[in-house]
């Protein structure tokens, strides 16, 4: 027991001796580590802000009609908006080809809604963010706003085309209802033309009630439809753009200070590594 611990002091000086030697070597050199850190940092920074081409990132959030149809249905139209169909045509009309802008991407950021079939996403009306990536920041703003014109445009010529229809529809059915109210009307004259009841009559009478009833049964579905679709005309909302694409993008790279941060490391790293391999060299 008496060696062991006679041993333990001799080892931890050992072990002490060489670090010293460690942290005196490191001082010894330290203008050199200094020195290679700050010229490491220094070409990170000058190449990180002169010589990469920057890259910028700019966005928007749109939300989609409430009225059914084909411009409306947000998984469909969370892909059509970063397709070659609408973006090809959409960057021609401002004179960009598809190389100006890169990366885009959509998400739908609609929430979950109650429906009869419970819990789901929204299937039309939804909420999407559209974004992208490009070299020229001022491209990028012309890009994506000249993306949300054409599909706007695209948009709102396809349902103005379905409110005229259900507005067509709409004088059609109110014009039956106008040619049931006159028959309805008719048939009421037919009815209080008879004054006595006999057996004769009784037949003819059983059958205009009958009339009147279908003709007024006619009617009010005539008046549920013409209803539902007044509401639907009333309701629609048209494409509208929530957040509109700011003209400033944000610079997403190069990251000069992350760039300078991992330089300052390697730049640490690589003269601690030198000094002690002349070291090693010197030894040898």
């Amino acid at each position: 027991m008496s060696q062991k611990e006679n041993q333990r002091p001799d080892y931890y000086d050992e072990y002490e001796i060489d670090l010293r030697e460690y942290v005196l070597l490191l001082w010894e050199h330290k203008y050199f580590i200094i020195g290679l850190t700050v010229l490491s940092v220094l070409i990170s920074y000058v190449y990180s802000a002169n010589f990469i081409i920057p890259n910028y990132q700019n966005s928007l959030t749109v939300q989609l009609s409430n009225t059914k149809g084909n411009y409306s249905e947000t998984e469909s139209i969370n892909e059509l908006l970063k397709s070659d169909e609408l973006i090809v045509p959409a960057l021609k009309n401002v004179d960009l080809n598809s190389n100006s802008i890169n990366n885009i991407n959509t998400k739908i950021i609609s929430n979950l809604r109650l429906t009869e079939q419970g819990m789901q996403g929204a299937v039309y009306g939804g909420i999407i963010s559209l974004q992208a990536e490009s070299a020229d920041q001022e491209k990028l703003y012309i890009a994506l706003n000249a993306i949300i014109n054409e599909f706007e445009r695209r948009s709102n010529s396809y349902f103005e085309e379905i409110l005229e229809e259900k507005k067509r529809n709409l004088t059609m059915i109110n014009n039956e209802i106008e040619n049931l109210d006159k028959e309805i009307d008719k048939t009421n004259e037919i009815l209080n033309n008879f004054q006595d009841v006999s057996i004769d009559k009784a037949f003819i009478i059983s059958s205009v009630n009958s009339k009147l009833n279908i003709l007024s049964k006619t009617k009010r579905e005539y008046l549920a439809d013409y209803r539902k679709l007044k509401g639907e005309i009333n309701d629609h909302r048209a494409f509208r753009v929530l957040n509109f694409p700011p003209k400033k993008s944000n610079k997403i790279s190069p990251n000069i200070r992350l760039n300078i941060a991992i330089a300052a490391v390697l730049g640490l790293m690589l003269s601690v590594f030198i000094v002690f391999f002349k070291k090693f060299m010197k030894e040898e």
